[in-house]
């Protein structure tokens, strides 16, 4: 039985979806999980900012190895499905996530992605956070999760449902503010190691060392976005440019930012990794 072709809508989105931002751009967006569902198992939803529209959405199965089964649709996870985008695949007792894209003509075929480490128990750095004495967050309301129109890196288009990429300049690159980046990756940075793996998409002479920063850098690129402390709260930084972030906001629900060179396929599978990382939370 031939499965169905994609619509116009559907293969803009999935183009998007798969295809790293270009540089100076960013997506955001509200990413949510779901314990409970109709198939008994855990799934996980990407969603436009003002959360009208799904951009894409995962199911987590379970079977010794784990993997997430993404795709466009947010209840058909067959993987020889056109809407199927890839999988996030951790083999048992591994610290490693591999993000495998969807060959466009052949859903059979993978190809590998992004590279996500996730340092165990015994590997992460025994260290004091001292910031946590002195720190004080915002608990948002629902108001405070609109944001700015200087904030706003997302429009929907009414056109075919295609995903519009604003421009952004989410960096870190005043005077001021370099005084405290430290170029080096530390101890405690290493807890999650992001690799940007070599595909038909990328750029190899590029330079993508994706390092994870102190978190306390997201509030200088998002002044106006509230967020509650989490240990899924991330931010990951190329250079001295932002490329990833998610920060929570209420149960279950997410701030999810991404920039150049990632794709939203790429952060989508960074999100998905940190909820292994962090279970009892």
């Amino acid at each position: 039985m031939s499965l169905p072709n994609l619509s116009a809508k559907e293969l803009n989105r999935k183009r998007q979806v798969m295809a790293p931002l270009n540089i100076g751009t960013s997506f955001v967006g509200i990413f949510t999980r779901k314990v409970k569902t109709k198939s008994g198992l855990p799934r996980f939803y990407l969603y436009t900012l003002d959360q009208k529209d799904l951009v894409c959405a995962s199911e987590f199965h379970i079977f010794g190895d784990s993997y997430h089964r993404i795709s466009l649709s947010s209840t058909c996870f067959v993987p020889s499905d056109h809407r199927c985008l890839g999988q996030l695949v951790n083999k048992e007792f591994s610290p490693v996530f591999l993000g495998k894209l969807n060959h466009f003509a052949d859903p059979n075929r993978q190809v590998d992605s992004i590279r996500i480490r996730v340092a165990r128990e015994y590997e992460k750095p025994n260290l004091i956070d001292k910031s946590k004495k002195k720190k004080t967050l915002e608990v948002p309301t629902k108001a405070s999760t609109k944001m700015t129109e200087s904030d706003n890196c997302y429009s929907n288009s009414n056109n075919n449902n295609v995903i519009n990429i604003k421009k952004d300049n989410r960096d870190i690159n005043n005077k001021k503010q370099n005084d405290d980046v430290d170029d080096n990756t530390t101890k405690a940075s290493r807890d999650i190691e992001v690799t940007i793996l070599p595909h038909v998409e990328t750029n190899e002479e590029d330079d993508f060392s994706i390092r994870k920063r102190p978190f306390k850098f997201f509030h200088r690129l998002f002044p106006s976005v509230s967020y509650v402390e989490s240990k899924k709260n991330v931010l990951f930084m190329v250079k001295k440019n932002h490329c990833f972030s998610l920060v929570k906001q209420f149960e279950d629900e997410y701030y999810f930012t991404v920039s150049y060179p990632l794709s939203i396929f790429q952060g989508f599978c960074i999100a998905a990794s940190l909820f292994h990382k962090v279970k009892n939370e």
